[in-house]
């Protein structure tokens, strides 16, 4: 990739828009540096084409996106703006790192959203790591190992349900049979690459792999790709419902909770409306003076026991029980006031009414009155 850094001249925003003279001098300065066999002079070129074209994007894609448009030092001012211009106007290039992004997000083949633990290394570099460490050859189960997988306390756990369960697949069917090609079983469990030659476990490496294997698994033995694509759906059908049912049972909670509170609201408006009755039933169990019919107004008088007593007898007011007597009203009884000088002598005891409840024998006849 320093090669090619050092002579980019040019706006082109992915490896394919490269003119094919700046790509054989990239690639003769990439043979001057290594040596391989001719007979795997093609097959060596693909992989550079590929490794390329991934390492050029990956590094437009970091200034772009994570360093926000910052022009890397290797591309020349004029060559940037005129990427940057294209980045954010070319309608084609927007639609596909839209799809690529939804791609990237998606539920890939039903088998759940692909997770790996490998970093930004490949599976490949992880190989040649693990070649180096332990002087010896690993197998593809050992690489999706250490990228599907981490250490949590000591222990190696799976990064999601697809890895362990593809894995275990994948032991079972090694187990159960002589098999010397460990990529082709591999493609046996996953199925075989996409269009993009892409298959998971092997990510590019797929398009080195042969097809299906005719001799290692019987058919009856090969899990069939439509049987697994079925399992996870349908874990994943579950988990939505799951999920669903969660958020109803919450919502119900919820109308319980407030029909509770309601219930606790009548039942205070019910105790209130008890006890406001229970004081209207004493207060009209109060004794009342009886009515005089010869007295006009809103008040009259009666004598209950010692002491006079008024109350409203009004239909605009009705009843408002015995009420303390007016300041202007004597408190005497009618034959008090005729024995007191006092009260012959006050206005206020001439101006009072007589009670016309007073007995027949104390009537003045009509001798006296002449």
């Amino acid at each position: 990739m320093e090669k090619i850094c050092e002579s980019y001249e040019g706006a082109w925003i992915c490896y394919s828009e490269v003119h094919q003279d700046v790509k054989e001098m990239w690639f003769n300065k990439f043979k001057d540096k290594y040596r391989w066999n001719q007979e795997n002079e093609r097959a060596i070129q693909r992989i550079y084409k590929m490794k390329a074209g991934k390492e050029l994007s990956d590094r437009l894609y970091k200034q772009r996106v994570e360093k926000k448009f910052q022009r890397p030092n290797w591309i020349g001012v004029g060559y940037w703006d005129l990427m940057v211009h294209r980045w954010k106007t070319d309608l084609k290039f927007i639609a596909s790192s839209k799809k690529n992004k939804q791609n990237r997000a998606s539920n890939c083949d039903g088998m759940g959203f692909p997770l790996y633990a490998g970093g930004s290394k490949s599976q490949l570099c992880h190989s040649d790591d693990i070649e180096k460490n332990t002087r010896a050859k690993p197998s593809r189960a050992d690489v999706f190992i250490i990228t599907h997988s981490k250490v949590i306390n000591g222990q190696r756990e799976w990064v999601d349900e697809r890895s362990e369960f593809v894995h275990e697949n994948f032991v079972d069917i090694i187990s159960s049979q002589d098999s010397t090609e460990l990529g082709v079983t591999w493609i046996d469990v996953v199925g075989p690459p996409n269009k993009k030659g892409r298959c998971y476990g092997l990510a590019a490496e797929a398009k080195f792999v042969k097809g299906g294997s005719s001799r290692g698994l019987s058919q009856s033995q090969q899990p069939p790709v439509e049987v697994i694509n079925e399992i996870f759906s349908l874990k994943s059908q579950c988990q939505t419902y799951t999920e669903e049912i969660g958020k109803l049972k919450e919502a119900s909670d919820m109308r319980e909770k407030k029909i509770n509170t309601m219930r606790g609201d009548m039942d205070n408006m019910m105790q209130q409306w008890q006890m406001m009755m229970a004081r209207g039933n004493m207060f009209h169990q109060q004794p009342v003076a009886p009515f005089n019919p010869s007295l006009t107004g809103p008040f009259q008088t009666s004598v209950v026991g010692s002491q006079s007593s008024y109350y409203m007898s009004s239909p605009m007011f009705g009843y408002m029980g015995n009420m303390a007597p007016l300041p202007h009203q004597s408190t005497h009884t009618p034959a008090q006031a005729q024995s007191s000088p006092h009260a012959q002598s006050s206005p206020h005891a001439q101006s009072q009414p007589q009670d016309v409840t007073r007995p027949l024998s104390q009537e003045p006849n009509d001798q006296d009155s002449i």
